[in-house]
Formats: C-alpha cells, structure tokens, sequence
C-alpha cells in the first residue's frame, strides 16, 4: 500500500511536508493488511520532524493498530558516529520510550547500484546551472590544449546543452559529452554517487519479506544479503556493533556491515526494545502479531455462534 502525501517538487518554496506523511499514518489505519510501516522519504525532513514522525509511527503500529512494526531509518547515518552530533544517539533521544517493541532501525545508510550512471545526463542537472555546465567544460578543452578545428567542432557540440529537446538528441549528447569532457564524466559519477546513497528501510522491507517467504516470520531477518548494495557508508567494527545492539537505554540498532567474502549483510535482529525480554527481537514480535491476527481473523466465523460450550471447544480447536 503506497500513501501519497505529495510530490518532491522543492520549486516556488515548497518542501516534503511532515504533516502530510503524519496524515498518511491516519489512512493506514483504515487498511488491516500491512504488516510494515515504511518511511524513507522521512530523512528527507528536519532532525526534529524526522523523529516525531517516527514516533508518530511507533504509535500508530503500537498503539492504534497493534498488528505491524515500524522500520525506521537512522536521521543522517550516512554519518560516521564520531561525528558531532552522533546520529545513533540523537535518534535514541528522539523516538521516546513508548511502544519500541513495534519498532525496528538499521544503520549506515547504503551505497548502492540502483541508478546507473547511464541513466544520467545533463537533462539532470538544473536547467539554471547548465550554462555553468558549459563554461566548465569549454574552459576544461582549453586547459587541456585542444585548439583548432576540433575545438570549434566540440565547442559547438558542447552548447548544444541548451538546445538539444529531444529524448533521442539528449541521449546522443550525453554520449559525446563524455567522450569529449573528462569533467561531464566525473559530474556523473559523482551524481550517481550521491543519487545512490540511501537509507536502508526500504531494503530491509524486501529482505523481511524475502525471509517470511523463504523460512517464515519467525525466522530472524538477519545474516542475509543486500541485492545492489555496494558497501555499507560507514565500516563498523565488531566493538562498535555491540554498543549499537546492547546499550543501556535499551534501544538497539541493528548494523549493517560488510564482511570479506560475503558482501554487505544485515547484523542484527533487534526491536528499539533492547531491554525487554519477551520483545527483543523483531522475529518474535511479528510471530505474534502473526499468531494474534490469524486468531482474530479466524475467530470471525464464529462471532453470531452461540455462548455455549460446543462453541468454545470449536473454537479451542480452531486456535
């Protein structure tokens, strides 16, 4: 189920509005199907709306619905922890202390392959900073010392940038601009690179899934690997992902991390509820919620039976 709360159009002074992704929750609540709650676009938000968003979700999962979790992202962890302010502390300070057992976060933040640079051109770039885009590469074919025909034969291919209208003209640009400039290439790349910088809860939504249908819900989605991951943006050490998984407060996050041979895989099993022993690990709160609304749903036939015990040995049975 995708609720839409908007577009990500940032023109004339407008911006991804928390108040419409808290409204969102509100329609979830006429829905009984979902079993996760996912919200990547919400890292996009302030530190301050980012959390109380994800409380707000916490919330919703613990308290309206009580048959989903929330999986929640790390505000910033693309951020090595040693960083001020630490983005793993800041998010325990922030999501609160209230139905954390419906709640599950991973951290670094991924690099991955989902964008190619082939997917990209000029046509990405801000039709306001392509002029910028020409001048740099026109000062770049001179610095590298190409002069006469050849510099007026790529030059005029270069301004074709703010000509060109076509699909089929754009791709055959892009082509020649990276034969033609080793910056354009490097512009790419790096797009490409911050473009396929991502949070993780999207991902690990596809590996609950994967492992439901592989083993079942009650197997922990854990030492399984990430498809189109690169690397993980931060390396974390064995010392490191102790104090993520078991720390004081109680809220665990779980790591992600890359190891020789194996790839980047996820580490760890935990709800925010790190503290609890009956709620500590997300396969055996979904368990739950699986056996809870499977009860519930099967109950249902019985509901206009009569209070008499043949009815409650039927139902005995059934359960």
């Amino acid at each position: 189920y995708i609720v839409s709360v908007g577009g990500y159009d940032h023109s004339a002074g407008k911006h991804i509005d928390a108040g419409a992704m808290a409204a969102g929750l509100l329609e979830l609540e006429k829905e009984l199907e979902p079993t996760m709650i996912v919200m990547p676009e919400a890292v996009l938000l302030t530190r301050q709306a980012c959390h109380s968003l994800q409380v707000a979700a916490l919330m919703h999962c613990g308290e309206k619905m009580k048959n989903r979790v929330a999986i929640l992202d790390i505000w910033e962890g693309y951020q090595d922890r040693n960083s001020m302010p630490d983005c793993v502390a800041a998010f325990r300070e922030g999501v609160g202390k209230n139905f954390l057992a419906f709640g599950a976060a991973y951290y670094p933040w991924v690099h991955t392959t989902v964008v190619q640079e082939r997917d990209l051109s000029y046509a990405n770039i801000d039709t306001e900073s392509r002029q910028a885009l020409i001048d740099c590469i026109l000062a770049e074919l001179v610095a590298r010392g190409v002069a006469g025909n050849k510099l007026e034969q790529q030059s005029a291919e270069v301004k074709k940038i703010n000509t060109a209208t076509t699909d089929e003209d754009v791709a055959l640009l892009a082509k020649s601009l990276v034969n033609i400039s080793p910056f354009f290439q490097a512009i790419m790349g790096e797009m490409a690179r911050r473009l396929n910088l991502l949070p993780p809860s999207g991902a690990m939504a596809g590996i609950y899934t994967m492992v439901d249908n592989a083993r079942g819900v009650w197997k922990a989605p854990a030492n399984v690997s990430l498809n189109s991951v690169v690397s993980p943006a931060v390396p974390i050490s064995h010392e490191q992902q102790e104090d993520l998984n078991v720390t004081p407060q109680g809220k665990s996050v779980n790591a992600i991390r890359s190891f020789i041979g194996e790839g980047t895989l996820v580490w760890g099993a935990r709800t925010l509820d790190g503290n609890s022993l009956d709620w500590r690990y997300i396969n055996v709160r979904r368990t739950m919620i699986m056996l809870e609304e499977s009860i519930r749903l099967a109950a249902k036939a019985m509901v206009f039976e009569p209070n008499v015990a043949n009815t409650w040995v039927t139902i005995q049975a059934m359960i």
